[in-house]
């Protein structure tokens, strides 16, 4: 009589499944209670090694930077027969930011014969589009 000492294949399919999904229940479980408990995990920590000095080579993980946070500048130099609205709308800024630009910025230059080819500007807007910065070098 001859036995069979081999587990068919499908046996170790179903067996590795099965481990898996008591693991991952475990995993939940241990989660869950973690939660409940109000137990936060540690931050994650990661080492770096192109830093020569150990002390440095430390960060703390935080993600993506907070929406407050992201801005976009935007910096042109006029060209020959250029205004600010067409440099601005150039850029790719919103109709509504250029129209609000030109209404402060005709208030204190003037913008028909004040502006020569060469003169530069410089404009920060936060994550919404909103105008949070404009300086203007003649």
């Amino acid at each position: 009589m001859h036995v069979n000492r081999r587990f068919p294949s499908s046996r170790w399919l179903w067996g590795g499944f099965f481990c898996l999904v008591v693991t991952m229940g475990v995993r939940l479980y241990l989660l869950h209670e973690r939660q409940v408990d109000g137990i936060s995990a540690p931050p994650v920590v990661a080492t770096a090694s192109l830093f020569p000095d150990p002390a440095n080579a430390r960060f703390l993980f935080v993600g993506p930077r907070p929406e407050s946070e992201l801005v976009r500048v935007v910096s042109d130099t006029l060209r020959r027969n250029d205004t600010i609205t067409l440099s601005l709308r150039r850029q790719g800024v919103a109709e509504v930011q250029v129209a609000q630009l030109v209404r402060a910025f005709g208030q204190v230059h003037n913008c028909r014969t004040g502006l020569q080819p060469g003169d530069s500007y410089t404009l920060t807007l936060d994550h919404r589009g909103q105008v949070q910065h404009f300086q203007f070098l003649p």
